[in-house]
């Protein structure tokens, strides 16, 4: 009887030994899978993540592509186009300080029907006197019709005329560009958005070139 006693209490210690490292080898099954879980989820994460800032880098106007770039304290939209230099065609960059978002809600009711033109004039009805940024946007202005071939004048004078385009600038309660005859616009600058009219009419000319070539 005793050794049947200890032949059971050993058989005992055995069993529940077994259930130790059983119980051990689950604990370890499930603490493997939780970190599969968890290193699954992160990965996901920094995928989405990268899409997201992808999306958030670069933007398409017109079947032109933008790269938000930074500049210092300047958040840019960064462009490039062939330009002919020296015999051969270059990528020139072009900077925008307007976001391409807020460029698409400028209306331009002649998008469509908007044509470059060996000339294009400038003509402003008002000073503008907006911490500086009229000077730079016509000079940008002035700048891509430079690199794209055409002649750029600034004429207080200058009068509608079908032979090239006229851009008529003058304060207005909205930002935006209409057409008052063929190739003549008025572009209605509000709240000093001198650089965003500009650069509205910037990436119409962008869009209609890349089309060109």
């Amino acid at each position: 009887m005793v050794k049947k006693k200890e032949i059971k209490k050993k058989l005992g210690k055995k069993e529940n030994k077994k259930k130790v490292i059983k119980s051990k080898e689950d604990s370890s099954s499930k603490l493997i899978l939780t970190v599969i879980v968890l290193c699954a989820i992160v990965l996901i994460l920094i995928l989405v993540w990268k899409g997201i800032s992808t999306q958030v880098k670069f933007h398409e106007y017109g079947g032109v592509e933008y790269e938000t770039v930074s500049y210092g304290d300047l958040i840019l939209q960064q462009t490039a186009i062939e330009v002919m230099h020296e015999g051969k065609l270059t990528p020139y960059n072009f900077y925008l300080r307007t976001p391409i978002k807020k460029l698409k809600e400028i209306s331009f009711d002649a998008s469509d029907t908007f044509e470059i033109m060996k000339i294009m004039g400038f003509r402003l009805e008002s000073e503008f006197d907006c911490d500086g940024d009229q000077t730079i946007a016509i000079a940008n202005l002035v700048s891509l019709n430079t690199q794209i071939g055409a002649q750029a004048v600034v004429d207080p004078d200058a009068p509608c005329d079908e032979r090239y385009n006229l851009f008529i600038f003058e304060e207005g309660d909205k930002t935006e560009i209409i057409e008052i005859s063929p190739k003549c616009y008025s572009v209605k600058v509000a709240n000093c958005e001198i650089l965003p009219a500009t650069e509205k009419i910037m990436v119409e000319i962008f869009s209609k070139y890349n089309q060109l070539e």
